[in-house]
């Protein structure tokens, strides 16, 4: 059965290998290799298998905790067992292979991992580089590859498949028909749309409040016309009072500067001095330093013997206490040996006495055991006679005591017929009296039941008014819970977006402030020269929308780390300073060096937009840019493919950066990834920060409205009238239980009533019955009474009889017990002599063995003494050399330290001098001090006049000091006319100082903003024509997908089941085919069932993974995990299941976790999932294919 006839080529995209780390139960790192087409995962329940599924879904991206069978996020962490230790982090690494460059990035392996460490934070990272899920997502859209995608299907999704939860069979399609970007972006552009319309709405807001504002500035900036020519006359006549002062203070400060000169003249005297004396100290320490050295090794050579000797006279005294301890033991030796032959002695004389005192008790012995074999004959005798005895007595017992046991049962069956009449009497009466007390509570009860009926019927009453009022109640809190729900999903987008744009300003940041991706010679003159850390490279200057930084990326790449320096000295200064370095080279551009570069403005190619007019820089950058972008235009998208250059040298972009074309060259490709993200980074972050700091401030509004929509709610709930309706309800139901109990209370008294009348007539029945069996018994325990009495008499002759025989036989017991006592007692008496006999002899052959060790031992103890006799006299003999060579060496020591004090002497009286010419020194520098004070507070009143000259003037005083001052006025008449000048500003009244700045920026904003509303108008325009487009593209792949897939269903339905069986698919609305649902039909042959729901287990499995396979025959994903789907399929359906899988794994990957022996024989490679140590998966590989091919 070739199910993959009609499937499209499938990409060489491959699953590798997947690492896993601390992830659920794999605590330690594990390994397993996808090198097969198909690969089956097995193990016992609760082993660990689900979660090497859960593994890959998590590492995909998965956010739902639900779908990881987790109530918490962090619970995915190996959490530790009774052996080991919690893990700190869950990591999983998922490798693909891309030789085909089916991902958009240039790298022919692709590792996604994901990290969580057990503080909350998370990462993601693409071939180990730092990255955010947004771009794994972008990554494998459309690939078949997600957390949500039908490459990963477990068991339970067959039920949602099938009852399309959550609209399950749609996502299933979108994702076949490679719909999804357009879904996304059709969502984005909406969002666009939506921004859009607030923006224009503000636009408005802004426009009404300018037109109000811009009159009354207009008056406010002619009064600060005037007030700002007096401020100049009198910054004119301050300026000159200055530079009056400033003359008196150079002179002084000349003075001062020549006194300086003078002192340190002195002190550069005294350092020649100081530094000869500290050159010949020096040159004296290290001889010192040598000496001491000599000195050094001359103690350390009598240290040395000292220990010599030490060692030799502890080495002594240790052979002589030797000496001494085995002398002590030779004596202790040959003490034993003399005791031993005493001991022997006496050990032969007790043997001799045991054997005498053995042959006595061996006679005594066989005479008593004769005489225990007699009497023990007599008593068998007496025993057989008591015996007959007992028997005839038992059998006279045991008739007495049955005929007794008769006449007790009849007295009891006697006394119970009696206390049986005697009852039914008594409850004759009590039954007249029981029946009318019921009749008397019968007519209470009906009284009580019509009270119960009347208060039902009010309370039911206040409860139709209750309801009422609880439906308004619940309308007002169903508009609220609307309303909050609506603010909630607003505040969920808003954070969103808001953590979204904070991760991209951190990334964007880290990019830029590491300069990450650029030369060592662009970051060694960034970071390592001071000069051009504020000199921007091109890639900094510029920005553009998002949909055209591709395009102006890939044109300007031979550009992009050109740094934009003002002139050429200063490029001329870089390459210096980078040839001296050796750090690498780098490229200029001068912007001096161009001119105001212009370009014709007017569109020449029609469908395009000329490169220039989509970026936005700096006026000054502008004459560069003219220069880089003459004749450079970019495609629009719709107008692409009837484009041509229409004149010799311009150049064509496509918009999305795949091509740039001139009018003989073309070049293309892409980087991957990351395109469009080397240009315009610090224009981002500003951008980033702003809308980060918008997006705060609405997260932060909708919490307070959502606060306030909080508080309505407490308040309803505070005054639900839902309480009152609860109470009147159990109320009425507590009055309806009162009239049931009521009711049946009557009709169980009538009932008992009736039951009283017939147990009377038993009872007068039961009582005649009763006096004629009692007369019948008494009569029947008289005759017992006669017999019982006649076999009394003759139980106690035998009595009297077997009382005599057993007193003879206890006499007889009690001989025989005394012979045996004392038999047995001689018995023990015999073992107990051969024992100690032979215990002698034993200790007399050890006693020989001892004495033969201890001559050994004698024997080798003298050996040893005499050796260290011999080596004592050596050791003393060395000891005495030592001494002698101690007296040579300590007269050597003495002279060296002789000599290496006199030398240090020496040096203590240059030092002296030393000190004394650096205390001169001192004076000298303090004076200096003194006048760099001096010069110092000349200073202060300098920088005090530079502040003031700053601060109120905006005037720098090396303009002034370099100026003549105006004589024609002395210092007084200077004063008086600045402190008039300032009495006049003073009393000028209220002035607006930005009055005019003020109104020339909110002109220039108004007409700014008339032609923002008009942009933003033809971007609406523009959006909504976007949308219309995205919808019809997705629209259409739809249906043509979904017109493929159901043929495929149909086939492959077909070949899972029989030819004969019916199915199909159908659209519930085929107007709206994106937002519709998705029915199926099914009926396997001989079935007709009405739903889905009505099928079998193996059924629902087959028409679901029917579903499956034809998706996969429009679009095959890189590879598929089937989590136990085979569970209930019988042994026929699970081949065909192996053999549509063996098919498909043509062109795909399969994972199979599988409990099914037949699964498991068709894979081509086997990990078996164990759990050996509790708690701890692992995971153990068998290769099938390997095994058939050695078979």
């Amino acid at each position: 059965m070739l199910l993959f006839c009609n499937a499209k080529q499938s990409s060489i995209l491959r699953l590798t290998d997947l690492h896993i780390k601390g992830f659920k139960s794999f605590a330690e790192k594990t390994h397993i290799s996808f090198d097969n087409n198909i690969t089956g995962v097995v193990g016992p329940n609760g082993c660990g298998k689900s979660n090497i599924v859960d593994a890959i879904r998590w590492v995909l991206g998965e956010q739902k905790t639900t779908s990881l069978r987790l109530e918490k996020m962090e619970n995915i962490i190996f959490n530790g067992t009774r052996k080991r230790k919690a893990s700190g982090l869950a990591e999983v690494s998922l490798t693909f292979e891309n030789t085909k460059n089916n991902l958009p990035t240039e790298f022919t392996s692709v590792t996604v991992t994901r990290i969580l460490h057990r503080d909350g934070e998370s990462e993601y990272r693409l071939n180990d580089v730092p990255c955010r899920l947004k771009d794994i997502t972008n990554l494998f859209l459309d690939t078949g590859i997600s957390s949500d995608s039908y490459a990963i299907i477990e068991l339970k999704m067959i039920d949602e498949i099938l009852n399309d939860r959550d609209n399950s069979r749609r996502k299933l399609f979108e994702q076949a028909a490679g719909i999804s970007k357009y879904k996304q972006r059709k969502k984005e552009t909406l969002q666009k749309l939506s921004a859009t319309d607030a923006d224009l709405e503000r636009v408005e807001d802004l426009l009404f409040e300018i037109e109000g504002n811009l009159k009354s500035l207009e008056k406010q900036a002619r009064k600060a016309e005037r007030f700002k020519k007096l401020k100049a006359e009198y910054k004119e006549c301050s300026l000159n009072l200055i530079s009056i002062q400033l003359d008196d203070i150079k002179n002084a400060y000349h003075k001062l500067e020549k006194q300086i000169d003078d002192e340190k003249l002195k002190v550069s005297e005294l350092d020649g001095e100081i530094a000869k004396l500290n050159s010949f100290i020096e040159k004296e320490k290290t001889t010192l330093l040598d000496k001491e050295k000599e000195l050094s090794q001359s103690q350390h050579s009598v240290n040395n013997l000292n220990n010599k000797i030490n060692k030799l006279e502890n080495s002594l005294n240790i052979q002589k206490q030797e000496i001494k301890f085995l002398e002590e033991k030779l004596l202790q030796l040959q003490k034993q040996e003399k005791e031993a032959g005493p001991k022997r002695q006496s050990f032969e004389k007790d043997i001799e006495n045991l054997t005498i005192l053995k042959v006595q008790v061996d006679e005594e012995v066989a005479v008593l055991e004769t005489k225990v074999k007699q009497l023990q004959e007599a008593n068998t005798n007496e025993e057989s006679e008591k015996t007959e005895l007992e028997t005839q007595l038992k059998k006279v017992k045991s008739e007495s005591a049955e005929l007794q046991k008769e006449i007790v049962e009849f007295e009891k069956k006697s006394a119970v017929f009696e206390a049986r009449f005697q009852n039914l009497e008594l409850n004759f009466k009590k039954t007249d009296v029981e029946e009318k007390e019921k009749r008397d509570k019968i007519q209470h009860l009906q009284t009580e039941l019509n009270t119960f009926s009347a208060n039902k019927k009010n309370e039911e009453n206040k409860l139709a008014d209750i309801e009422k009022e609880v439906e308004n109640h619940l309308q007002k809190k169903k508009d609220l819970a609307d309303k909050k729900d609506g603010l909630k999903e607003k505040l969920s987008s808003t954070e969103r977006k808001w953590d979204a744009r904070k991760n991209e300003y951190t990334l964007v940041k880290s990019l830029v402030d590491n300069m990450e991706g650029f030369p060592e010679s662009i970051r060694y003159l960034k970071k390592g020269t001071e000069f051009m850390q504020n000199i921007p490279l091109l890639s900094d200057v510029i920005y553009s929308e998002n949909k055209y930084r591709p395009a102006i990326e890939n044109f300007l790449e031979p550009y992009l780390n050109y740094f934009i320096v003002p002139d050429w000295e200063t490029a001329d200064k870089a390459v210096k300073t980078l040839n001296d370095s050796a750090k690498g080279r780098a490229n200029f551009f001068i912007l001096s060096a161009f001119g105001n570069e212009k370009s014709n403005r007017a569109n020449e190619i029609e469908g395009t937009v000329r490169a220039i007019d989509v970026i936005e820089a700096d006026q000054k950058f502008m004459p560069l840019l003219e220069y880089l972008f003459q004749k450079v235009y970019i495609a629009e998208e719709q107008a692409k493919s009837t484009l041509n250059l229409s004149e010799k040298g311009n150049v064509l972009l496509d918009s999305e950066g795949r091509w740039i074309k001139g009018d003989k060259q073309l070049s293309g490709g892409s980087v991957g990834l990351f395109e469009g993200k080397r240009i315009g980074r610090a224009k981002s972050l500003e951008k980033l920060k702003k809308e980060i700091e918008n997006l705060e401030k609405q997260s932060w509004d909708l919490k307070g409205q959502i606060d306030g929509v909080n508080q309505k709610e407490q308040e309803l709930e505070r005054i639900d009238p839902a309480k009152s309706l609860i109470k009147v309800s159990e109320d009425i139901q507590s009055l309806q239980q009162q009239i049931n109990i009521v009711h049946a209370k009557i009709e169980q008294i009538n009932a008992n009533i009736e039951e009283n009348k017939s147990k009377n007539i038993a009872i007068s029945d039961e009582i005649q019955q009763i006096k004629t069996e009692k007369q019948a018994l008494e009569e029947k325990i008289a005759v017992r009474k006669k017999t019982l009495k006649t076999l009394n008499e003759s139980q106690q002759q035998f009595e009297e009889k077997f009382q005599q025989k057993a007193e003879q036989l206890s006499a007889n017991k009690q001989s025989f017990n005394d012979v045996n006592l004392s038999f047995h007692q001689k018995k023990n008496h015999q073992e107990n002599l051969k024992k100690e006999i032979l215990q002698k002899n034993i200790r007399i052959d050890e006693i020989i063995e001892e004495n033969k060790h201890i001559r050994r031992e004698i024997v080798t103890g003298e050996e040893k003494i005499s050796e260290l006799i011999k080596s004592v006299k050596v050791t003393e003999e060395n000891v005495h050399n030592a001494h002698d060579e101690k007296k040579l060496l300590e007269k050597t020591l003495t002279a060296d330290e002789n000599t290496f004090f006199e030398a240090k002497a020496k040096l203590q009286e240059k030092e002296k001098s030393l000190r004394e010419k650096q205390n001169a020194q001192r004076q000298n520098e303090e004076l200096l001090k003194e006048l760099n004070e001096k010069i110092t507070d000349f200073k202060i009143k300098l920088s005090g006049l530079r502040e003031r000259l700053k601060i109120e003037f905006n005037t720098d005083i090396n303009d002034l000091i370099n100026e003549e001052s105006d004589k024609s006025l002395s210092e007084s008449e200077a004063i008086e006319k600045t402190q008039k000048l300032k009495h006049r500003i003073e009393t000028f009244g209220e002035v607006n100082p930005m009055a005019i700045e003020a109104y020339e920026e909110m002109k220039s904003r108004y007409d700014f903003i008339i032609e923002q509303r008009k942009d933003l108008t033809d971007a609406k325009t523009s959006l909504v024509t976007t949308i219309n487009k995205i919808e019809d593209t997705a629209k259409s792949r739809f249906l043509e997908a979904f017109v493929k897939v159901r043929e495929n269903f149909q086939m492959v339905f077909r070949g899972l089941f029989t030819e004969e069986d019916q199915c199909d698919l159908s659209l519930v609305n085929p107007d709206n085919p994106l937002e519709s649902g998705i029915q199926i039909f099914a009926q396997p042959k001989g079935k007709r069932p009405q739903v889905i729901d009505q099928l079998s287990g193996g059924e629902k499995a087959l028409t679901a993974l029917s579903l499956l396979f034809s998706l996969y025959l429009l679009k095959p994903a890189p590879f598929c995990i089937l989590d136990e789907v085979d569970a209930p399929l019988d042994d026929a359906n699970i081949e065909k299941f192996n053999k549509t899988i063996r098919s498909f794994s043509e062109k795909s990957q399969f994972i199979l976790v599988t409990h099914n022996k037949l699964t498991m024989s068709s894979v081509d490679v086997i990990y078996g999932v164990t759990m050996a140590e509790q708690g701890v998966s692992k995971v153990v590989p068998v290769n099938f294919s390997e095994l058939k091919a050695a078979s």
